[in-house]
C-alpha cells in the first residue's frame, strides 16, 4: 500500500510538472554530449511495441521533470526504475486514474496511450 500511495504522489508531481509545458522535462546531471535521446529515461531499451509507445508517452508527459529512471531524471517524485518489480498492472492503472491527493489524475488520457504508459512502467523490472 505504501508503494502505491509513494507511486501515485511521484505520478501526481509529474503530471503537475508537464502541466506547466516542458521546463525541467529530461534528466538533468547527464554529461555534455551525452548520446541520450532528451526526455527519455537512460538504459535497457523497453520490450515491445506497447512499451516503446508507453516510454513516449511517459516523455512527453515529462515524468522525467520529477522521476529517476535509471540515471536519468529528476529527484522530486519516486524512483520508477523497479516499479514494474513493486507493483502489479492492476495497481499502475489506479495509481493513474485514481490517484492519491494532490496528484492529478491520468484518467483524461486515451485509454490507448493509458495502456502504452503501464506498458512501459511494467516493463521498468
Amino acid at each position: 500500500m505504501r508503494a502505491l500511495l509513494v507511486l501515485s504522489l511521484a505520478v501526481t508531481l509529474a503530471a503537475i510538472g508537464a502541466c506547466g509545458g516542458d521546463e525541467g522535462a529530461g534528466g538533468g546531471g547527464r554529461p555534455p554530449g551525452s548520446a541520450v535521446t532528451p526526455g527519455l529515461p537512460e538504459g535497457p531499451a523497453p520490450r515491445g511495441a506497447q512499451a516503446v509507445a508507453g516510454e513516449r508517452v511517459f516523455a512527453d508527459a515529462g515524468c522525467l521533470a520529477c522521476h529517476v529512471v535509471g540515471t536519468s531524471g529528476g529527484d522530486l517524485g519516486s524512483d520508477l526504475t523497479m516499479v514494474g518489480a513493486r507493483l502489479n498492472r492492476r495497481q499502475l492503472v489506479r495509481s493513474l486514474v485514481d490517484p492519491v491527493s494532490p496528484m492529478p489524475s491520468f484518467r483524461k488520457l486515451p485509454a490507448a496511450k493509458r495502456r502504452q504508459l503501464v506498458g512501459y512502467l511494467e516493463q521498468l523490472d
